[in-house]
C-alpha cells in the first residue's frame, strides 16, 4: 500500500509541473492528451539545469512531418503528444546548450511510441557527447562533408540545423558508375511545390558520410554536426567526377599515389574563408610538367581535409582498399608521431565531452542573482572530472573564491569559470549584482515634551 501511495504521489509531483508545448510542422494536432516527461543525462550524469538543451521529436511514417518541441521544466522535459497518433513512433534529438547533437542511447534508437491519452510517460533519456566537428560556414558557396553518421540525416533536418530562410540550395554529385548526375535540394523551389501538394519535389534527400556537398548560403552560419563516428576504411572512386568527403585528414601525395597517377586527372575543392572565394586544385599534369621546371609546389591544393568536399576526376575507376595506408608514413620516427598525434587527438576528445559537459551542469542556481548580500560558493571542480576555477571583474567586492565584500551601492559583477581538463578548456560568464551595505542607522529619540518615542530615519553618519 505505502508503494502505491508513493508511485502516486511521484506521478503527481511530475504531472502537477506540466505546461502547454509549443508544435511545428505542416499541420497542428487537434489535441494533446499525451505526455512524456523525462530527465536529462549525459555520460551518465544527470543534468540538474536544463537550460539551453533541446529536445525536438518528430512522427515517423506519416507523410507530413509532425514535429513536437519539448518544453523545460524545472529538472524535466516534457514532450505533449496529440494522441490520434497513438502506436506511432517519434524520432528524439537533443541537443546541448552549446548546440551540439548528443547521441542518445536511451531509449533505443532514438524512438519513443505514442501511448494512451490521458497517460504521463516518465524517465530518463541516457546520452552522450559523441563525435562531432564544428563548421564555420560563410555567405556564399561552401564545399564540405559530415564525418559522422547523423542520428537523422534527412536533408530537411539538416536545413534547419542552418536555418531555412539562410539556405539557397544544396547540390551534391552522384556517380555510382552507370549514371552520373547533380542532386539538389533548392529552397525556394521546394516551398513552391509544396503549395502544390507536392512534397517530395527535390532529388537531394540527405546529407550522408563520404559524400561531398555545395552549400550556398545567404549569410555566415556557424553549425556543429555530431552523431556516430564512422570508419572509412574504404574509397571507391568511379570513372569521370566524384564528390566526396573523407572522415580524417589525409596526406596529398599518398592519397594521389593510393589511387595511381596514371588512373587520375585532377582534385579540386573551393576556398571561402568570408574575404576570399577561390577553386583550389591539384592537376596531375600539370604537377608532372612543373617537376620538370623544378618547380615541386606549384599546385594550390595541398592536403585532402576532414570535413571539406572534394572533386575528384578519374580516367578510370579506383578504390582505396585501405584508408588508413593514406595517413601511414614511412619512417619509424615519424610513425611513432603519428601514433602518439592519434592517442593525443583520442584523449583531447576524451577531455573534450569532460570539459563541455560540466560546462553544461554548472550553474549558480543556489543564489540570488540580482540580490547578492553574502559569500558565494563557487564549485571547484565538476562532476565528469574538471577542474574550474573562477575570476571575478572586480576582487574589492567578489573575490575569485566567492568571498563578498558589500559596496556602498549596487554594483554588477561579472564571475568568469574557467572548466579546465588536461589540456582542453572552456569558459562560462555569470552575470550577478551585489547588493549596496545598509548604511541606515534608525535611532529611537524622546521627544522632550510628551516623553513619546519618536522614529528618526535620517541616515546616520557612522565613522570608524
Amino acid at each position: 500500500m505505502n508503494n502505491i501511495l508513493r508511485q502516486g504521489l511521484i506521478v503527481g509531483l511530475i504531472t502537477s509541473t506540466s505546461i502547454s508545448m509549443a508544435v511545428a510542422g505542416d499541420e497542428v494536432p487537434p489535441a494533446m492528451a499525451y505526455k512524456a516527461q523525462y530527465a536529462i543525462k549525459v555520460n551518465s550524469v544527470l543534468q540538474t539545469d536544463l537550460t539551453g538543451y533541446l529536445l525536438t521529436a518528430t512522427v515517423q511514417g506519416i507523410d507530413t512531418n509532425v514535429i513536437y518541441n519539448g518544453i523545460i521544466q524545472g529538472r524535466l522535459i516534457q514532450l505533449s503528444m496529440d494522441s490520434t497518433y497513438k502506436d506511432k513512433n517519434v524520432k528524439l534529438i537533443l541537443t546541448n546548450p552549446d548546440g551540439v547533437e548528443l547521441v542518445i542511447t536511451t531509449p533505443s534508437n532514438s524512438l519513443l511510441t505514442i501511448g494512451d491519452a490521458g497517460k504521463t510517460a516518465y524517465g530518463s533519456i541516457e546520452s552522450k557527447l559523441g563525435t562531432y566537428k564544428s563548421y564555420e560556414l560563410k555567405s556564399g558557396w561552401n564545399l564540405m562533408s559530415s564525418v559522422v553518421s547523423l542520428s537523422d540525416s534527412g536533408i530537411k533536418t539538416f536545413i534547419d540545423k542552418l536555418d531555412q530562410d539562410n539556405v539557397s540550395s544544396i547540390w551534391s554529385y552522384s556517380n555510382d558508375g552507370t549514371t552520373k548526375d547533380w542532386i539538389s535540394y533548392d529552397v525556394e523551389a521546394a516551398a513552391f511545390f509544396e503549395t502544390l501538394g507536392i512534397s517530395d519535389s527535390q532529388s537531394l534527400k540527405s546529407i550522408d558520410s563520404g559524400n561531398g556537398y555545395f552549400i550556398n548560403l545567404k549569410n555566415n552560419k556557424d553549425v556543429t554536426l555530431s552523431g556516430s563516428s564512422v570508419s572509412q576504411n574504404e574509397l571507391d572512386l568511379q570513372s569521370g567526377w566524384n564528390l566526396i568527403g573523407v572522415v580524417d585528414n589525409l596526406e596529398l601525395k599518398s592519397f594521389i599515389s593510393d589511387i595511381s597517377t596514371d588512373k587520375l586527372s585532377s582534385i579540386w575543392s573551393y576556398s571561402n574563408d568570408g574575404t576570399t572565394k577561390d577553386w583550389i586544385s591539384y592537376d596531375v599534369e600539370a604537377a608532372a610538367f612543373f617537376e620538370t621546371l623544378g618547380i615541386s609546389d606549384s599546385q594550390s591544393l595541398k592536403s585532402i581535409d576532414s570535413g571539406s568536399g572534394y572533386f575528384v576526376n578519374l580516367k578510370e575507376a579506383s578504390t582505396i582498399s585501405d584508408m588508413n595506408l593514406v595517413t601511414s608514413v614511412n619512417s619509424e620516427d615519424e610513425e611513432s608521431t603519428s601514433s602518439e598525434t592519434a592517442a593525443e587527438s583520442t584523449a583531447t576528445q576524451a577531455e573534450q565531452q569532460v570539459v563541455s559537459s560540466d560546462k553544461s551542469a554548472l550553474n549558480l542556481s543556489s543564489i540570488d542573482a540580482d540580490s547578492v548580500k553574502s559569500n558565494i560558493t563557487l564549485p571547484s571542480s565538476g562532476n565528469s572530472g574538471s577542474t574550474i576555477t573562477w575570476a571575478s571583474s572586480d576582487t574589492t567586492v567578489v573575490a575569485n573564491d566567492g568571498s563578498v565584500t558589500q559596496p556602498t551601492s549596487d554594483k554588477a559583477i561579472t564571475l568568469t569559470a574557467t572548466i579546465t581538463k588536461g589540456s582542453t578548456s572552456d569558459t562560462k560568464v555569470f552575470s550577478i549584482i551585489v547588493k549596496a551595505v545598509d548604511t541606515t542607522v534608525i535611532a529611537v529619540v524622546l521627544d522632550d515634551t510628551s516623553s513619546t518615542a519618536v522614529e528618526d530615519t535620517t541616515p546616520v553618519q557612522t565613522f570608524a
